[in-house]
């Protein structure tokens, strides 16, 4: 029934299909991004205007939730300690390593907004993060629309193979962070045994 659905409005309202992707890459990705490159797969959407959908929309969105977080983290207390609860196992990292972590979330479902919003709030030099979010959005353009394009016939399986492979990540990156820090400490400790 769904799939009809879809496939209705796509064959009669592909602006509203390409508005619907611009909206989609602001506030979710991937489930949006496996989908219209599926329907590219079917001859439904043509690929060059999908792809500059999906970068202006990632864009504008990573933009967006910069500017959240530089401007409305520290107004709204409640917004301020969500994000802050969300970020806080690889905050310090995000001031150490910048670049990998901002570029590592955008494979990690569930934090990269609170991750970009969190480079706002510590007023991140805009360019550089611009910079660190382009590379990102290229990379999971490639990676994301390649995985949708060359298993489009299982769609389904493929949306749930990406769902746990993200956690996965999010649980390595965290589990590396957690490791290095026990590992840190138990140097330090270590050091001021021996002297």
């Amino acid at each position: 029934m769904h799939d009809l659905l879809l496939l209705d409005l796509v064959a009669t309202s592909k602006p509203l299909v390409y508005a619907l992707i611009f909206l989609g890459m602001i506030f979710e990705g991937e489930v949006i991004l496996l989908t219209a490159i599926f329907l590219v797969a079917q001859g439904l959407l043509a690929l060059f205007p999908v792809l500059i959908t999906v970068a202006i929309g990632l864009m504008i969105g990573d933009t967006m939730w910069y500017f959240v977080g530089s401007h409305l983290l520290a107004r709204i207390r409640i917004l301020n300690f969500i994000i802050r609860k969300l970020t806080s196992p690889v905050r310090t990292q995000i001031e150490r390593r910048p670049a990998f972590i901002i570029f590592t979330s955008k494979f990690a479902s569930g934090i990269h907004h609170a991750i970009l919003m969190q480079a706002g709030f510590m007023k991140m030099d805009f360019k550089k993060y611009m910079k660190i979010v382009s590379i990102g959005n290229i990379s999971w353009i490639i990676v994301m629309g390649s995985l949708g394009y060359f298993f489009s016939a299982s769609f389904q399986v493929l949306k749930h193979i990406v769902r746990y492979g993200e956690i996965a990540l999010l649980i390595g990156v965290l589990a590396f962070f957690l490791i290095r820090h026990i590992v840190t400490r138990f140097l330090e400790l270590q050091k001021d045994n021996g002297n």
